[in-house]
């Protein structure tokens, strides 16, 4: 599910008891897997602080909300580390690998 900021900051109040947005939410559900929650408004910030596009960027969300909704965590650095490089393999797969865009003298 895509949304804004604004939207996900509810769902993360109520799910998480944590005030504000954040960039990804998921949990499970009776019927599927589970749902996944996207910020677009944060997902597009964070892929220009990442310097790639936009649609990577929610796809890179996407994955890793459904990594949690599989039993993945990451709440340790060694645990934060193999699940973005699980992420980055999937992505990459998908999408093909794409650099961050060079970041020249200001």
């Amino acid at each position: 599910m895509l949304c804004d900021d604004e939207e996900i900051a509810a769902y993360h109040e109520r799910f998480m008891g944590l005030s504000g947005p954040t960039d990804v939410l998921s949990w499970p559900s009776d019927v599927a897997l589970g749902d996944v929650m996207v910020s677009c408004e944060t997902a597009l910030r964070q892929a220009g602080e990442l310097g790639h596009s936009w649609e990577r960027e929610v796809c890179v969300l996407a994955v890793h909300g459904t990594l949690h909704l599989l039993g993945w965590d990451d709440h340790g650095a060694e645990e934060q580390a193999a699940m973005q490089a699980r992420v980055d393999e999937i992505v990459d797969a998908a999408l093909g690998h794409e650099r961050p865009q060079e970041q020249g003298p200001a």
